[in-house]
């Protein structure tokens, strides 16, 4: 049997699995440094303490990369998801309809940050 789902079902679908997925009362952040200690423009979001290693997602600003790399520079501010279980789970799911979703999601959330690009590993 098949079954017909509209876009903006889909969408909805989407939002509401995300949102049980990461409970934002759960996701801290903490800004990124270089090697001397100095912030740069990147931030890691986590779950738990900083120091569990459990990063979810990283968020690059323009200012982050080299002036070597310039389509990074005009791909930012990136989201990139480390969280392979989220990333696997979404894809297996919805294919690549999620990434638009995840990236209104993350702008609503983190909307003094904003994301142009969402990038992920599987």
């Amino acid at each position: 049997m098949k079954y017909i789902i509209s876009e903006n079902t889909l969408e909805k679908l989407i939002m509401s699995h995300i949102d049980k997925y990461y409970n934002l009362d759960d996701i801290n952040w903490t800004h990124m440094e270089d090697e001397w200690g100095d912030e740069i423009e990147g931030v890691e979001f986590y779950i738990g303490d900083y120091m569990d290693d459990d990063t979810i997602f990283r968020w690059y600003g323009p200012k982050y990369w080299d002036e070597h790399v310039e389509h990074k520079i005009k791909m930012s501010p990136i989201v990139t998801i480390e969280d392979e279980k989220f990333t696997n789970e979404m894809t297996g799911f919805f294919n690549d309809k999620w990434i638009p979703v995840f990236k209104e999601w993350f702008n609503k959330k983190f909307e003094v940050f904003g994301a142009k690009t969402i990038d992920y590993y599987n």
